[in-house]
């Protein structure tokens, strides 16, 4: 597993949250002012973009479009003059949880990586968008019934956990995930 590099993290600021959905803001090293949400999927639209922006992770497949065209955004000027700031991105801050989160590809369609949530220090894998979505929910429930934030189980590599598929995204055989 690669580093945590300055130029791909984004810090996951949770305003409000409800049984529903969450709103907040999503900074990232190159924009001064944050991009604010509504809700998730504003939230994964954002994040989406500033990949494409970024050139990295590089997406593994094409999203499908009911629109003609390619709709691949430039990597824009401002990116490219300013450099990321660490310790600038590690003081953003939620008013509910804060997430640092760290893409390391975009294959099958989905997201693999790692969040860390700010609040505990907790870090774990996820093996797509959706495994995200559910591991900061659980947080934000966890935060707000004010359970032990040790009983947040840990996990040091993906491939650990019981049928996890390794990150690689390489195959040895045919699995449960149609893998060949």
């Amino acid at each position: 597993m690669r580093c945590m590099q300055k130029s791909d993290l984004l810090v996951v600021g949770i305003d409000q949250h409800d049984s529903v959905d969450c709103s907040g803001r999503l900074w990232n090293g190159y924009q001064t002012e944050p991009e604010v949400f509504r809700n998730s999927w504003e939230l994964f639209e954002e994040m989406d973009a500033f990949f494409d922006r970024l050139h990295f992770p590089e997406q593994s497949t094409q999203y499908r479009s009911f629109a003609k065209g390619n709709q691949r955004t430039r990597r824009t000027a401002e990116m490219e003059d300013r450099r990321p700031d660490m310790n600038e991105l590690k003081k953003k801050k939620g008013e509910k949880e804060t997430f640092l989160v760290q893409v390391l590809y975009r294959q099958h369609a989905t997201w693999q990586g790692q969040v860390i949530w700010m609040e505990q220090n907790k870090k774990m894998y996820f093996r797509s968008a959706m495994e995200l979505l559910k591991l900061m929910d659980s947080a934000m429930e966890q935060s707000a019934q004010g359970l032990d934030p040790d009983q947040v189980p840990e996990a040091d590599d993906p491939a650990d956990e019981a049928g996890a598929a390794p990150l690689s995204g390489t195959c040895t055989g045919q699995n449960k995930d149609g893998c060949a």
